[in-house]
C-alpha cells in the first residue's frame, strides 16, 4: 500500500495498473505474514480499485507458501504487484523469482530485496558526495574494521528488519552485547551508523475524543526517487525517538505534485 501511495491519486494508480495488466484489469497482491495486521488497509484498497474497474486479489503468504510454481501462476493470473520484502518463506520467494525469470509472471514493482536493505548504505556512502547525506556507516562482521564506539553516539541496525526491530542505540545496555556478537559473524547482517541528533517538533493531532491537541514528535521521512526526481514521500511521527508505525505514531499522508 505504501508503494502504491507513492504513485499518486487513485485515478493515477488505476491508469498505471491498467497499463501493467494490458487492459485485463486483474492482478494479485501477496500479503506476507509480517503484513497481516495491515489486511484492513489492503481490503480498503481492494474496494477502492473495484469501484474503478480493477480487480485486485489478496494472496496470504500462509495460503500460498506450499503451492507449486504452476499453482502460483494459475492463482495469481500472472500479474503480481511485488514480492514483499518481509516475505518469510524462502521456498515461496525462490518460486516467485524463478517464475519471474522465465517470464511466467510479471511484477509491477520488480524484485528489489537488496535495494531495500540497510546493508547497501555503506556502499552508497562511498559514492561521490553521498557523505553529505549519509552519516558514517560500516558493515559489522569479523572482516570489517569498526570505529571507536566509545566516542560519539552510534546506532546498530539489522540490514533487513521491520520498523524499529533490531535497532540498538549506543546508550542502551544491549548495544555492546549485540555489537560484540555481530563483530564475530562471518557475514555482515548488521550495520553500525553514526547517530544523527534528533529533536522533536510540535504537531497538532487528534486525540481519542476527536479533540485537537499539540504534542512534540520525532519524525522519519522516507522518500522514493526515480531518475526524474522525488515521486513519493512517507512521513511518520512519534513522541519517542524510535520512530516507526507503532500504535502511538502519526502517519502523515503526502502527494507529490
Amino acid at each position: 500500500v505504501r508503494d502504491l501511495n507513492t504513485l499518486g491519486t487513485i485515478d493515477h494508480i488505476v491508469d498505471i495498473l491498467s497499463a501493467f495488466t494490458g487492459g485485463n484489469q486483474s492482478l494479485s497482491m501477496i500479503v506476507s505474514e509480517h503484513e497481516r495486521f495491515y489486511l484492513p488497509s489492503f481490503e480498503i484498497l481492494v474496494k477502492a480499485l473495484q469501484e474503478k474497474g480493477v480487480n485486485l486479489t489478496l494472496m496470504r503468504e500462509g495460503e500460498i507458501r506450499s503451492l507449486s510454481a504452476q499453482q502460483i501462476t494459475q492463482r495469481s493470473g500472472g500479474n503480481i504487484l511485488m514480492i514483499p520484502e518481509s516475505l518469510e518463506s524462502v521456498t515461496l520467494r525462490e518460486n516467485l523469482l524463478g517464475l519471474y525469470s522465465k517470464g511466467d509472471i510479471k511484477f509491477l514493482l520488480p524484485p528489489k530485496a537488496y535495494l531495500g536493505s540497510k546493508l547497501l548504505l555503506p556502499h552508497l556512502r562511498n559514492c561521490t558526495q553521498m557523505e553529505r547525506y549519509i552519516p558514517q556507516t560500516y558493515h559489522v562482521s569479523r572482516y570489517h574494521d569498526l570505529p571507536d564506539v566509545t566516542v560519539g553516539k552510534w546506532v546498530l541496525k539489522l540490514g533487513q528488519s521491520s520498523g524499529m526491530k533490531s535497532v540498538y542505540f549506543s546508550d542502551q545496555e544491549v548495544f555492546t552485547e549485540v555489537l560484540t556478537q555481530q563483530s564475530n559473524a562471518k557475514r555482515a547482517s548488521y550495520i553500525l551508523q553514526q547517530y544523527v541528533e534528533q529533536r522533536p517538533y510540535p504537531l497538532n493531532v487528534y486525540d481519542v475524543n476527536g479533540e485537537i491537541q499539540q504534542r512534540a514528535e520525532y519524525f522519519r521521512f522516507i522518500a522514493q526517487f526515480t531518475k526524474d526526481g522525488v515521486v513519493g514521500l512517507d512521513i511518520t511521527g512519534r513522541p519517542d525517538r524510535a520512530v516507526h508505525g507503532a500504535k502511538d505514531c502519526t502517519m502523515i499522508p503526502t502527494i507529490v505534485t
